[in-house]
C-alpha cells in the first residue's frame, strides 16, 4: 500500500507555490497526498519566520503532526528552517530540517527514511549552499494547482535591507527565473484548464527579465484569461511599468502595493525606497488609466517610536486612497535586524489597540467601496460552484457571491447583477 504525506502550509504565496511543488513531486514517486489533519506516514510543514506569532504556529503545528502519528516522519523546511534550526533539532519527532534552497531534496531523503523504516536519533540537516551562492535557483515547477488561481514563482530572495525584515537573510540576495522556464510551467497550467495566473516572488518587483514583457508573453498563451501579480513595491510603480503592464488586457485592474506604513518619518526609519509620495503616485497612475482599479496594501503598525501621528498617516492612506483590503501586520521584533536594536519599543497590548484601530478604518473604507458598486455589473471568474451558488472574483479582486439560474462551472468566467454586499464582498445573479 502506498504511504500518505500531508503538508501544512504557513506564510507567503511564494511557500504556496512550492508546497504544491513538494505535493506534485510526493505523487510522482508514488506517495499519497492527503489532508494534514489525517494519520500520514509523512509530514512536511513549509515553516514562515516573518513574525514571532509564525514561529509559534510553526512549532505547533509540528507538535500536532507528532502528536497524529508519533511515528511519522516529518519534515520541516522554510523560512523558520533557515532562521532557527537550534530550536527545530530540539523538538521531539522531527526527521529533516531543510531551508529554502532545496526544499525537494527534502522529499527523496524522507522516502530513503521510510524505506528503511526507522526515525532519526537527531534531525537530518540538508546542505544550503545554493542559497549561500545566491546565484542559483532550484529548478521547481508545477503541472496544475488546487485552487482555480494558481500562483507561479517568478523570483527568489531579496536585496533589500529594511530594518525590521529578516527574510533577506532566509531567502538569499534576489535572483530571477528565465522566462522561457516560466511560459512552459504556465502552458502545462493552462492545459490542466488554469484560467488565472498570481506571478509572484519574495519581491516581484525585482524580477530581472521584465515583469511587463513577461506578462505580455503570458498573454499570448491559450486559456490563461488573467494575470495577477503578487505584492509590487511603490518605487516599481512608475507611471511607466503602470502604464506598460494595464495596457496588456489580460492583466487585471487590481494591484497589491507593498506599502508599510503611511508616515514618511517611519518609512525613513523602516528603510524604505520611497516616501508616502510615490505611494500616491502610483495610485494616481493606476486610476487614470482604469478608474475602477482597486488598491489592496501590507501595513505594519507598532514600529519602534511610531507616534499617533504617524499611525494618523497611515489611516489617511487608507482612506485616500481607498484601500479595498490591508493586511494590517503588528511589528513583531526580530533578533538580527536593525530594528530590534531600537529604542522605543512598542508595546504588545499598545500594538494591538492601534491595529485595531487601522482594521476599524479599512472596514469603513471597504464598505463604502462595495455600496457603490450595488447596481452596477461585473465579470466574476468562478472558483467555486455548490447547489448553484458561484464564489470568485471580479478583474478588480473584489470577492463576489451569485445565484446562478442556468447552469455554472467552476472556471466560468460570467457577468453578474450585483444586488447586495455583505463584509466580504458582493452580492448578485449570473445573468
Amino acid at each position: 500500500m502506498a504511504a500518505s504525506a500531508g503538508i501544512y502550509t504557513l506564510g507567503c504565496r511564494v511557500n504556496q507555490y512550492e508546497s504544491e511543488a513538494l505535493a506534485e513531486k510526493l505523487s510522482d514517486r508514488g506517495v499519497i497526498v492527503r489532508d494534514f489533519s489525517e494519520k500520514n506516514e509523512i509530514y512536511i510543514i513549509n515553516t514562515c519566520t516573518v513574525t514571532a506569532e509564525s514561529d509559534r504556529k510553526s512549532r505547533q503545528i509540528i507538535r500536532r503532526a507528532q502528536s497524529a502519528n508519533p511515528g511519522a516522519f516529518i519534515i520541516v523546511t522554510g523560512c523558520m528552517a533557515e532562521n532557527d534550526r537550534k530550536r527545530l533539532s530540539s523538538m521531539n519527532g522531527v526527521d529533516i530540517i531543510c531551508g529554502n534552497a532545496s526544499k525537494l531534496a527534502a522529499v527523496d531523503a524522507a522516502l530513503d527514511m521510510l524505506g528503511k523504516g526507522e526515525k532519526n536519533s537527531s534531525p537530518i540537516v540538508i546542505d544550503e549552499s545554493m542559497l549561500t551562492s545566491g546565484s542559483l535557483y532550484e529548478p521547481m515547477r508545477i503541472r496544475s494547482f488546487s485552487r482555480t488561481r494558481a500562483y507561479v514563482k517568478i523570483q527568489d530572495g531579496c536585496n533589500g535591507r529594511c530594518s525590521y525584515c529578516i527574510i533577506p537573510t532566509v531567502r538569499g540576495r534576489s535572483r530571477s527565473r528565465p522566462q522561457s522556464d516560466i511560459l512552459d510551467e504556465i502552458r502545462a497550467l493552462a492545459d490542466n484548464g488554469c484560467r488565472e495566473v498570481v506571478l509572484t516572488g519574495i519581491e516581484t518587483s525585482d524580477y530581472e527579465f521584465g515583469l511587463a514583457d513577461l506578462a505580455g508573453k503570458i498573454s499570448d498563451i491559450a486559456g490563461i484569461k488573467r494575470i495577477r501579480f503578487s505584492s509590487l513595491d511603490p518605487s516599481f510603480m512608475t507611471e511607466g511599468n503602470v502604464s506598460a503592464i494595464m495596457s496588456i488586457p489580460k492583466c487585471m485592474p487590481h494591484f497589491h502595493i507593498s506599502v508599510q506604513h503611511g508616515s514618511d518619518r517611519i518609512l525613513k526609519q523602516m528603510r524604505r525606497r520611497y516616501l508616502s509620495d510615490r505611494i500616491y503616485e502610483c495610485v494616481s497612475a493606476i486610476r487614470k488609466i482604469n478608474g475602477d482599479a482597486m488598491i489592496t496594501a501590507d501595513l505594519i503598525t507598532g514600529f519602534p517610536g511610531e507616534e499617533e501621528s504617524d499611525i494618523e498617516e497611515s489611516a489617511r492612506l487608507i482612506k485616500e486612497v481607498r484601500l479595498l483590503h490591508s493586511h494590517i501586520f503588528t511589528y513583531s521584533r526580530r533578533d538580527g535586524t536593525a530594528a530590534a536594536a531600537m529604542a522605543c519599543q512598542i508595546p504588545e497590548a499598545e500594538k494591538s489597540r492601534r491595529s485595531e484601530y487601522l482594521e476599524s478604518v479599512q472596514m469603513e473604507v471597504k464598505e463604502k467601496l462595495l455600496k457603490e458598486r450595488v447596481g452596477r455589473r461585473y465579470e466574476m471568474l468562478a472558483e467555486t460552484v455548490k447547489d448553484g451558488i458561484a464564489h470568485g472574483h471580479s478583474r478588480n479582486f473584489i470577492e463576489i457571491t451569485a445565484k446562478a439560474d442556468g447552469g455554472i462551472e467552476k472556471n466560468d468566467i460570467r457577468e453578474v447583477l450585483i444586488e447586495a454586499y455583505d463584509e466580504n464582498g458582493l452580492i448578485g445573479r449570473v445573468i
